[in-house]
């Protein structure tokens, strides 16, 4: 088996949904990755035109950054409105959100007889649909999972079809909640506006609580794949493995892995033929041999049958050349072993997503060779400090 070396990289992990697609699907979509945007600017499709003062874009983000409510100097709710506009009156819709929970009740989306988020600690959702007779009937899940309290990003799911009348919640890809309604019952809206975080401060943290965000139109099937994970891993200086994981594929013709040193430039690495149509999870793998640049960026672009196309949220790894640092395993569950050549090895600290710091003891293998047992904290993305060397970890 092949030991996985953390050299020079700073690795960029993410769990993230589709950020473009064909305007037939993709309402609007945020990743809230650029500090220098205004946080209701989104990446594709329609802008929010409003937001508290307080909310920023932060550091600490489920990919990179993310939106932050703000300090507790008042506390402040994120309160961003989207437009009041037809393009949101959509009779099946399907909602997508990253969240780490920092406070018991913390509402997604929310308009006039829809709300979507966590209640009391328990994820939720209320929705209005047509009743056949001129009418409307309200629809609740009540409380049907118990989001963790422990500053983990999860990517939340709620999506309606209007031609089947089904329903459902999902956790990282997982089902928490389904309805089974009746067919060809349209989704009511009244006239007002969605907004996202209404009662969302992040407790006063200062710190990202959302992050992509997808609002999308459905038909009779929900959007055609949920990416629920796309990742990279660093073996050497010549080799990065890719991984992505669908929960569901509908109409998945394949996937086109492209490469850019950039950003902005892109070429197509590699093709991976997708299963068409599956409801299980399914995981891929790429590796690519041609490893050696500074910075690499890569983005998955998966393509239907039809020809549409989507493509995924950016991840990159950056070599610092100046040190030889090595972490593995990582993701780890306890243990992480650290080599390094002319480091402070009496300089080792942890840092959480939200900017605390612990200090760690250690147990010393060899003159390079460290052992750091991790086991006290609790499941997430951490940084690891050697003297003046920080690298990715995940605990699981």
């Amino acid at each position: 088996m092949k030991t996985p070396y953390y050299i020079f990289a700073l690795i960029s992990l993410s769990i993230c949904l589709w950020t473009k697609a064909n305007a037939q699907n993709i309402i609007a979509s945020f990743s809230w990755d650029d500090p220098t945007k205004p946080v209701t600017e989104a990446d594709y499709g329609t802008n929010a035109v409003s937001a508290s003062s307080k909310a920023t874009i932060s550091a600490g983000g489920s990919n990179n950054s993310g939106l932050n409510a703000g300090d507790n100097s008042p506390k402040t709710d994120i309160d961003m409105d989207f437009p009041v506009s037809a393009e949101f009156d959509q009779p099946g819709m399907d909602f997508t959100i990253d969240f780490r929970r920092k406070e018991s009740r913390a509402s997604f989306l929310s308009r006039s007889g829809f709300d979507f988020g966590v209640s009391g600690g328990s994820l939720q959702v209320t929705f209005t649909v047509d009743n056949g007779s001129g009418g409307s009937t309200t629809v609740s899940s009540g409380p049907q999972y118990t989001v963790p309290n422990d500053d983990t990003w999860r990517t939340y799911r709620f999506y309606y079809l209007n031609q089947t009348g089904q329903a459902e919640m999902r956790v990282n890809g997982t089902t928490v909640w389904t309805y089974s309604g009746v067919p060809n019952r349209d989704l009511v809206w009244q006239a007002d506006a969605f907004r996202l975080g209404g009662v969302a401060d992040g407790n006063g943290n200062d710190v990202a609580i959302f992050d992509n965000l997808v609002i999308g139109q459905t038909f009779n099937s929900a959007l055609p794949v949920e990416l629920v994970d796309f990742s990279l891993t660093m073996y050497n200086v010549e080799q990065v493995d890719l991984t992505w994981t669908t929960a569901t594929e509908i109409n998945n013709d394949r996937f086109e892995i492209e490469k850019s040193y950039d950003g902005v430039n892109w070429e197509k690495i590699h093709t991976e033929y997708g299963a068409g149509n599956s409801q299980v999870v399914l995981n891929y793998t790429f590796t690519d041999y041609d490893a050696s640049a500074p910075i690499q960026y890569y983005r998955l672009r998966q393509i239907d049958f039809d020809g549409q196309e989507t493509l995924s949220s950016i991840i990159s790894y950056q070599r610092d050349e100046k040190f030889d640092l090595k972490l593995f395993p990582n993701p780890t569950e306890r243990y992480v072993y650290i080599e390094a050549e002319d480091l402070d090895f009496t300089v080792i600290r942890l840092s959480d997503m939200s900017g605390r710091y612990f200090d760690l003891s250690l147990e010393n293998l060899s003159h390079r060779r460290m052992r750091v047992d991790l086991s006290e904290f609790p499941s997430g993305q951490y940084t690891l400090h050697v003297g003046e060397v920080s690298n990715t970890i995940v605990l699981v």
